[in-house]
């Protein structure tokens, strides 16, 4: 067993290394927190309002520490909230009992602990699936708030669960309503929404929405077709409201991974998948990319690099070349890692290949991993790889270079100051600081003619505290603002300093002062 961990760890540091080499500035390094059944967090309902805090700063400073930059954190798992809402009821996830408030507002809280970490936070919704378990029971009822109670010919069951039903106009704007509320009442930095439109099919078993159809889709050539015309006006009218109401919030997507395969369309991908998204699940992805209804696209590509009917590069390539205008991040999927019948994820080599494949793709983005437990199981040591190589320099998200800014002026008055705790550098905030939502820390050795970031911080923050230092080594260092775009101003003038003291080091790539 110690060999094999070994084994691996070269594997990933080989591979991993030359991607290293080319660190980008910008890049999408994203993970899932999955709340729906306490997959991610809570790790169980019911727990008290300073365990469920508790866990979920761990998981932060966990990302912190990994470089992760991006947080999709589950708040509509299925017609409820992990906010506060007027249009919908608690999720029982937290306290154990749906409808119940949980003490706190989870979102809110989130949002602080992401802010004071740099992180951005972007809350996943499930559109249209409204209930986990139907028919419920009186031990198991749904909470007054929820709409079915006022509007049950807006709902279907299907494969034992309660949806709302695509084809009714009203069921879609009350879902856009409440995306609305959440993207009116916090700052978010995105709203992503999953692959669940129509859901997968089960068995055989038509999903029952006759009813629907002949009060609002007879004049389509088929059902399929309909269907297809309920999503993508659905997603057309999120943007739109979206856009509305807050430019600067971004749309996200993260569809099934296979749109169609090229034997049902000469535009599909050269794989044989059972399942496509636009079949199956209703959900022309291609159209919405093309019609620039989304800011991301995050394919959910969770195969491994081989695999015979959907490979994981054949796919990213398809999807390389189809993005249209939209940003473009790999899902992955580290939960097959050393856990899948496909024996090629028992190969050391397989995430990183994947990772390598993204980094050498200038039209991809970055990644988001699936999901936040599997960076604490770690298994293959993956996550050591991520903190230890392919994230080891801190990068910013991506870019959109459809927003037009100005970049924000630089800190000033930059000093440095040795002590035993390490360098420890302040500035002093430009007058414009209210456009500074990123500082980005650079240091160089005297020596280097290059910089390298070693930090990336809060646009508030007014100093750093850099440990990994080395008594009588001379160090300068820069600071630069970046704005809601991304874009990054000049940077700061020069602090430069001979660290006097031998520094202890921690198991932390850096803390703030």
């Amino acid at each position: 067993m110690k060999y094999f961990l070994l084994l691996a760890s070269a594997c990933w540091c080989t591979i991993a290394n030359l991607a290293a080499q080319t660190s980008p500035t910008h890049e999408f390094r994203g993970v899932w927190i999955a709340t729906v059944n306490n997959i991610d967090w809570p790790s169980q309902s019911g727990l008290s309002v300073e365990t469920q805090k508790a866990e979920l700063v761990e998981l932060l400073d966990r990302f912190q520490q990994t470089g992760i930059n991006t947080v999709i954190l589950q708040v509509r798992p299925a017609g409820d909230a992990l906010y506060t809402s007027e249009l919908a009821p608690w999720s029982g996830y937290l306290s154990g009992t749906a409808g119940k408030h949980p003490g706190y507002d989870p979102l809110a809280f989130a949002l602080t602990a992401c802010r004071s970490r740099a992180l951005e936070l972007h809350a996943w919704v499930n559109p249209f699936r409204a209930a986990m378990r139907w028919p419920l029971s009186e031990e198991i009822a749904l909470p007054e708030k929820h709409p079915y109670h006022a509007h049950p010919e807006w709902f279907v069951e299907y494969g034992g669960k309660l949806y709302f039903d695509p084809g009714v106009p009203q069921a879609r704007q009350y879902v856009i309503k409440c995306v609305l509320e959440l993207a009116k009442s916090y700052e978010l930095d995105g709203i992503h929404m999953d692959d669940y439109f129509y859901p997968y099919p089960k068995g055989g078993i038509a999903f029952p929405d006759t009813a629907s159809y002949e009060t609002y889709g007879k004049w389509f050539p088929d059902l399929a077709e309909w269907r297809r015309y309920n999503v993508s006006r659905f997603v057309q009218t999120m943007h739109d409201s979206l856009a509305a109401t807050n430019p600067d919030l971004k749309l996200g997507i993260s569809p099934f991974g296979v749109w169609r395969n090229s034997d049902m369309d000469a535009r599909g991908s050269l794989t044989k998948a059972g399942i496509t998204s636009y079949d199956h699940l209703h959900a022309d992805i291609l159209h919405w990319l093309e019609s620039g209804w989304m800011d991301y696209v995050a394919p959910q590509i969770y195969w491994s690099v081989g695999f015979p009917a959907a490979d994981f590069e054949t796919l990213a390539k398809w999807w390389a070349g189809h993005r249209g205008e939209s940003q473009l991040v790999l899902g992955m999927a580290a939960y097959k890692i050393a856990n899948n019948s496909d024996e090629r994820w028992n190969d050391p080599s397989q995430f990183p290949q994947q990772l390598a494949l993204i980094r050498s793709m200038p039209e991809v983005a970055g990644c988001a991993i699936f999901s936040a437990n599997w960076l604490e199981k770690n298994p293959l040591g993956f996550a050591d790889s991520l903190a230890g190589h392919w994230f080891s320099e801190p990068a910013l998200p991506p870019r959109y270079p459809t927003w037009d800014r100005v970049a924000p002026a630089p800190p000033f008055f930059l000093k440095a100051k040795s002590k035993k705790s390490g360098i420890h550098i302040s500035w002093e905030a430009p007058i414009s600081s209210e456009d500074v939502h990123r500082l980005v820390v650079y240091r160089s050795d005297l020596e280097q003619a290059s910089w390298k970031r070693i930090a990336i911080l809060p646009g508030d923050a007014d100093g750093f505290q850099d440990i990994h230092v080395e008594k009588r080594q001379t160090y300068r260092y820069r600071v630069g603002s970046v704005d809601a775009a991304m874009n990054e101003g000049d940077p700061s003038s020069q602090a430069i300093i001979v660290c006097k003291k031998r520094v202890k080091k921690r198991n932390l790539h850096t803390s703030a002062p």
